[in-house]
């Protein structure tokens, strides 16, 4: 014992922080993965009346991916629930983040069975100031030509006359966009969503006691897309 702690400190300074450093690492980053499993198994729960089978989770860099197979019934094809922890692994990142009072997150995309006869982007309340990528992005966005409704805070797209009338009486939708800005960092409907392969998508931050309201609300807004019959 006394042999291997001389050998400690015959180690210069730097060599000792890194070990420490790459030990801090390895176990944190063993506590995020326990975390993202734990976070992801609690998403599902309330997912289980809705999907026929899950897949087992797999890994890219610090996110961990659940894809659910919904029931036969279901209105998309696909779910996936992607846990987004904090980066426990960097330890500076993980108290920064807690001091700014981050939040771990996590998002649903789902790849709807119909084509979304419009284009939708809510930007979130939740949110205390609007990333200037963010906001360049909605600015974009204002600046095409739409049909449709158009606030600072939600945009619906449609090149069909008919189609925009409906949206736009369709008091129950508006009212429920106004509602997912309380709830949601993040909502998008499109044809398909770049490098996501899903049409809808939505990002939450992470609080355990709201997971079943999360999960409500982004199955209410697919229930609440409507179809026209003569489409």
């Amino acid at each position: 014992m006394a042999e291997w702690w001389n050998y400690v400190l015959a180690l210069s300074p730097s060599v000792v922080i890194l070990g420490l450093y790459l030990a801090s690492y390895l176990i944190g980053k063993r506590k995020n993965k326990a975390f993202a499993l734990e976070m992801l198994s609690k998403i599902a729960v309330p997912l289980n009346d809705f999907c026929d089978s899950f897949e087992k989770v797999t890994q890219e860099k610090e996110r961990y991916q659940l894809v659910c197979r919904p029931i036969k019934d279901a209105p998309m094809k696909s779910m996936i629930v992607l846990g987004i922890p904090l980066g426990r692994p960097f330890i500076i990142g993980f108290i920064w983040d807690k001091i700014k009072k981050n939040k771990d997150k996590y998002t649903l995309s789902a790849n709807l069975r119909r084509r979304p006869p419009f284009s939708l982007e809510v930007l979130s309340k939740k949110r205390k100031k609007v990333l200037k990528g963010d906001q360049d992005y909605f600015m974009e966005l204002k600046e095409l030509n739409t049909t449709g409704f158009l606030n600072e805070f939600f945009i619906i797209k449609t090149n069909n006359t008919k189609m925009a009338t409906k949206l736009l009486s369709n008091e129950p939708l508006l009212r429920l966009l106004a509602k997912t800005r309380h709830q949601t960092l993040w909502l998008s409907l499109r044809e398909e969503i770049k490098d996501v392969g899903m049409q809808f998508e939505s990002i939450f931050e992470y609080e355990e006691e709201q997971i079943e309201n999360t999960v409500d609300l982004f199955l209410e807004v697919i229930d609440a897309i409507p179809y026209p019959k003569n489409w």
